[in-house]
């Protein structure tokens, strides 16, 4: 039930994004001037496909009269028993979001399904891909028979939802109506229980027999994804009829369903769950577990609220409390489970551990988001798309015919056949558990890019794509800062049986070791020393298990976690001291911050000053950690004459040249006095006497070699130059006011003084916000550096200043939504 915390969050956000949820449901929406239209060309549609003839048998190999539209199917092995003779559908049934009153705008895919009578169906269709050819078959006599219908415009073949053993044929009407929808055309039996007894579809049950497949090792073992693929067929009807009684229950459902198909498609998650979160919403309201007063806002919430906290891959979850096997069976045989109304078939069968997971994942932070009442929550939420790309932090592609020619296929025979010879699929339900194991905490969240998204239309007469034939395989991966540079993965301890499955899994990187709290475990430890070379740690793990225990060559597989550092190394660079590396040069950045809080100390500690330092900030882009290439120290480990070699204290410049050192630019704060002078050139000279004064000091008291200027003092301090500036509030007051001939104080504007406050009082702000950022995240730094070098390459660096480029990097890792914060 909702609480009153809930509901005081839910009004919020009602009241921030209603209007905004409305304005979109409207634009989303077929209008009602277009319905008549489409409910016509559909009534005529199913009305020619119902008046087809019959035709005669054909033996399921011949295949000759199929001569204007090729078999939408892989068919491998081709030889295989049965016949297949043509028959009407018994009706024709539209199905999905348009009879729902969901379908979205601007081009909706209305889908109807044909029942294909008994008549074509014989007892042994089950087996051995049988069914499924017989299904193509019929959508390609379709096909075939309506392709010079004035009906269509154009007819292509799709897989639905990837599925290689699913086709489905796309149709275009004609005339005007092609710009408002097209039409989705499957089958689906007619459920004689002579050939469909469910009994023959549980998941422990073989439907591919090993004398006729070939690829498995001889053995008919269980085949539940092909089992599960026919029955998902068998219960299509009575789960959508399921969801239309329960819209037709409560019509404001139908918003909430919307608003879940935009999530969801705004995610690149609506092939791969559309249908079962639909299912989902409508049992949360027949379970009553979200109330039938609740608005579709409210209803949506609590259906990602209750997504995010589930455990469908654990424990599982069942629509009906008829269950015919328990759901720990299920769970022994499907990674996710979700029971249908009918209480046999596992809607989930084709979704994987993983993307499951990056459900589960973006409803928590939509979710997060959303209790924020953030002022751009409806943008993020439902407006702004999360492409897999951008999603992570590190991309890893295998390349697919490298991953093809790995020995361990031939391990995967089973599997292979169970998903009809997709070996791409077979092998990511072995890869997935693999990758999650090697990278442990590291990571937050790991995914393959689904088959769902690579979904390709073709011609009626051309063969169709196999599943195999794709470039690469691609996996995203959002890494966890407080595991991730972790140089040692301990396992568990010594003489377990944990352990030896430890040692077995990860061979000769595993060791043993003695931890701070004596104990002795398995332990992993990875050899790298700069930031740089830490954040591989991760993809070192998963190169690891593709090259020892899946035998896929390191040349086959690339990542993106170092594929930018190039831009902000300095390869030439050599040092004498062989251990020092500057990489990408973080650690200088955090070397220096060091280096500066020394001399603040210093500065501090200084005795017999006019006026005591109470604060020193820094406003240089180095100690925020943004400087393209933070400077090293000048005398690099030896000795150095900092007087007749940089050109910040020679004065004289005689004719060598000498060597530039970019200064570091600090401000300091004087406890207030009201001694200084009224008068702007008088307050200058105080101030440039102030500084000889500090000159001096530092001098004798730390041995600092110091050059005082009007303007500022030149620290040279354990190898670098630090630009201590004087920042006073008096001297911007007396920069914008004048006194008129009649004595009085007049106030005007000067940008002089908008400078010196930006400088004195505004950057030293921002430097300590964006510090204290750098320091909590660590890429931050990295981020910011790699911007500038991208503007720095358009040649527009001059419009923009070096702070400006890092606060729009800073509001992105301050407002990441929809995404996670960059790592």
């Amino acid at each position: 039930m909702i609480t009153a915390s809930d509901q005081r969050v839910l009004t919020d956000g009602l009241t921030n994004s209603g209007l905004e949820c409305q304005q979109m449901l409207a634009e989303v929406k077929l209008k009602d001037k277009h319905l008549p239209a489409i409910d016509k060309w559909v009534e005529e549609f199913s009305s020619l496909v119902s008046r087809l003839p019959s035709g005669r048998p054909h033996e399921l190999t011949d295949q000759l009269w199929c001569k204007r539209a090729k078999v939408p199917l892989i068919q491998e092995p081709f030889a295989v028993d049965g016949q297949f003779r043509f028959a009407p559908p018994k009706q024709c049934r539209l199905m999905g979001a348009y009879p729902l009153g969901t379908a979205l705008r601007p081009l909706p895919t209305i889908d109807m399904a044909v029942e294909m009578p008994t008549e074509c169906w014989q007892r042994q269709d089950t087996l051995n891909h049988r069914y499924y050819r017989k299904r193509a078959l019929y959508l390609c006599h379709i096909c075939q028979s309506i392709r010079s219908s004035p009906l269509v415009s154009q007819m292509k073949f799709t897989y639905f939802n990837g599925n290689h053993m699913r086709p489905v044929v796309l149709i275009t009407p004609s005339g005007s109506l092609a710009k408002r929808f097209r039409l989705s055309l499957t089958a689906y039996p007619e459920c004689d229980q002579k050939v469909f007894r469910w009994i023959r579809f549980t998941p422990e049950k073989n439907n591919v027999r090993s004398n006729w497949s070939q690829t498995s090792d001889g053995q008919d073992l269980p085949t539940p994804v092909y089992n599960a693929g026919i029955q998902h067929d068998l219960n299509l009807v009575a789960n959508y009829e399921f969801v239309s009684e329960t819209v037709k229950q409560w019509p404001h459902l139908k918003d909430c369903l919307i608003l879940m198909k935009v999530w969801l498609k705004q995610r690149a998650l609506k092939s791969e769950f559309g249908f079962c979160l639909s299912l989902f919403v409508c049992h949360l309201l027949k379970s009553r577990k979200i109330s039938a007063n609740s608005s579709y806002y409210q209803i949506f919430r609590n259906t990602l609220l209750s997504i995010s906290t589930s455990k469908w891959d654990s424990e599982g979850i069942s629509l009906t409390e008829d269950l015919y096997q328990p759901l720990d069976y299920h769970l022994t045989y499907f990674p996710v489970v979700l029971i249908d109304i009918t209480g046999y078939h596992n809607i989930c069968w084709d979704v994987t551990i993983d993307s499951y997971d990056r459900l589960r994942h973006e409803s928590k932070l939509t979710i997060d988001f959303l209790d924020s009442n953030h002022s751009n929550g409806f943008e993020s939420t439902f407006l702004r798309e999360v492409t897999f790309e951008t999603k992570y932090d590190i991309l890893l592609k295998i390349s697919v015919p490298s991953l093809l020619k790995s020995p361990k296929v031939s391990q995967m025979s089973n599997d292979i056949t169970d998903n009809c010879g997709d070996i791409v699929t077979a092998f990511v339900g072995h890869l997935v558990p693999l990758c999650r194991r090697a990278v442990g905490q590291r990571v937050l969240l790991l995914q393959h890019k689904s088959k769902f998204s690579n979904n390709k239309e073709w011609a009626l007469d051309q063969l169709p794509p196999h599943p195999n034939d794709v470039p690469f395989l691609m996996f995203g991966l959002i890494v966890n800062e407080e595991y991730a540079y972790n140089n040692i993965e301990r396992g568990p301890p010594a003489d377990t049986s944990e352990a030896t499955d430890f040692k077995d899994f990860w061979g000769e990187k595993s060791e043993l070791r003695r931890f701070q709290d004596n104990s002795i475990c398995e332990a992993v430890y990875w050899d790298f020393k700069t930031l740089s070379q830490k954040r591989q740690i991760v993809t070192k793990s998963l190169e690891f298990i593709l090259t020892n225990i899946l035998e896929i060559p390191s040349e086959s597989f690339t990542t993106t976690v170092s594929l930018l550092d190039p831009m902000v190394e300095l390869s030439n660079l050599k040092f004498e001291d062989k251990s020092v590396v500057y990489g990408t040069a973080e650690e200088f950045s955090i070397s220096l911050s060091h280096k500066f809080d020394a001399l603040a100390k210093k500065l501090r500690s200084l005795e017999e000053l006019p006026l005591t330092i109470t604060n020193v900030h820094t406003i240089d882009a180095v100690f925020r950690g943004t400087d393209v290439f933070p400077p090293l120290a000048m005398n690099s480990g030896k000795s150095f004459n900092v007087t007749n070699n940089c050109n910040s204290f020679d004065l004289l410049v005689d004719q060598r040249v000498p060597k530039y050192f970019k200064p570091l630019k600090i401000v300091i704060q004087l406890e207030g006095s009201g001694k200084w002078p009224d008068v702007l050139d008088a307050f200058r000279r105080v101030k440039a006497s102030f500084h000889i004064e500090l000159s001096k000091k530092l001098s004798k008291q730390f041995g600092c070699v110091c050059y005082a200027n009007t303007d500022y003092v030149d620290v040279f301090d354990d190898g670098f130059v630090f630009r201590v500036i004087i920042g006073s509030h008096k001297e911007i007051v007396l920069l914008r006011q004048i006194t008129t001939s009649d004595g009085l104080v007049k106030r005007i504007e000067s940008p002089v003084a908008d400078n010196l406050e930006t400088t004195y009082e505004v950057m030293p702000k921002i430097n300590s916000a964006l510090n204290a950022l750098s320091r909590r995240h660590l890429c931050f730094g990295l981020s910011c550096r790699l911007a500038k070098r991208w503007v720095s390459s358009q040649m527009v660096s001059y419009y923009f200043e070096d702070m400006a480029i890092d606060l729009v990097v800073a509001y992105i890792f301050l407002n990441p939504n929809p995404y996670t914060v960059p790592k």
